[in-house]
């Protein structure tokens, strides 16, 4: 069919047969923002190699949390998935488990999910607090100053504290969809 067409309007094969799959990359892409449960469109899929825990992370956990609207970072889909598998497997489990970056990565291609920031309704529920534990801190700081840095080296431990704190504050700000 593709050789037809190719003949027909004067297109070599291979843009052809480029323009189709970057077609079907972006039809797939759009559709399965739309329903999650649709057809998968990678040529690989990496398969689970722990069938009962992804179907437990996918269908008895995240859908659940994601549907309450509480925020889901990778940290907390990656310590999930570990308390999973010891309720499944037990202690000594019939393999070792560690859910990595990798595993993590590998489980939202299989499902389609990915990071955005929270705006808007979303995140107004988190200020109240953010409000108290900043208001706590700067409490601490009236009360018992830091001592002036002595070294540069002191100085850089402060500016790292800063970037650690700065880091900190922003990191409940993105979520899973």
């Amino acid at each position: 069919m593709k050789a037809k067409i190719s003949r027909d309007t004067g297109v070599p094969e291979s843009t052809l047969r480029s323009w189709w799959e970057r077609r079907r990359r972006a039809s797939c892409k759009s559709s399965h923002r739309l329903s999650m449960g649709q057809k998968d469109c990678r040529k690989k899929a990496w398969a689970a190699n722990d069938e009962q825990l992804d179907k437990a992370m996918l269908t008895c956990w995240f859908v659940k949390e994601q549907s309450q609207g509480n925020p889901l970072s990778g940290p907390i889909m990656r310590h999930q998935a570990e308390k999973f598998h010891h309720q499944l497997h037990g202690a000594g489990g019939e393999r070792d488990f560690i859910a990595s970056k990798r595993w993590l990565q590998h489980f939202q291609k299989r499902h389609g999910l990915g990071a955005a920031k929270m705006q808007g309704k979303q995140r107004s529920a988190d200020t109240a607090a953010e409000d108290f534990f900043l208001a706590q801190v700067k409490e601490e700081a009236a009360v018992a100053p830091p001592p002036p840095a002595k070294s540069h080296t002191d100085a850089a431990d402060s500016l790292h504290q800063l970037i650690t704190t700065l880091h900190l504050r922003n990191l409940h700000r993105r979520t899973q969809l």
